[in-house]
């Protein structure tokens, strides 16, 4: 039942049900906004599990867990260019 007010419009119930219906959403994917957030590289595994079992507690901690594992940084390997190379092959002549 949707009330109304003294004009009889529902809107400002229809709003509060609406930023409800929002937040409840962004709660129920926190594991998945996290992950994607923190760029965890099974980000997609980690929605599937939330969407799936985030409605049952555990599944829903064992997501956030799962996103909020420390990610280890990537690995750099610096490479040297090599020496440039001579304008000529030889030498110039005298």
């Amino acid at each position: 039942m949707i009330t109304t007010t003294a004009a009889g419009s529902p809107v400002p119930g229809l709003i509060i049900l609406a930023v409800f219906a929002l937040l409840g959403c962004a709660m129920y994917l926190l594991p998945t906004l996290i992950a994607s957030a923190r760029h965890v590289p099974n980000v997609g595994t980690i929605a599937v599990v939330n969407i799936f079992l985030g409605w049952s507690f555990i599944g829903w901690v064992l997501a956030l867990a799962w996103a909020c594992k420390s990610v280890k940084p990537a690995q750099v390997q610096l490479v040297q260019a090599a020496p440039p190379l001579p304008a000529f092959p030889y030498p110039p002549h005298q």
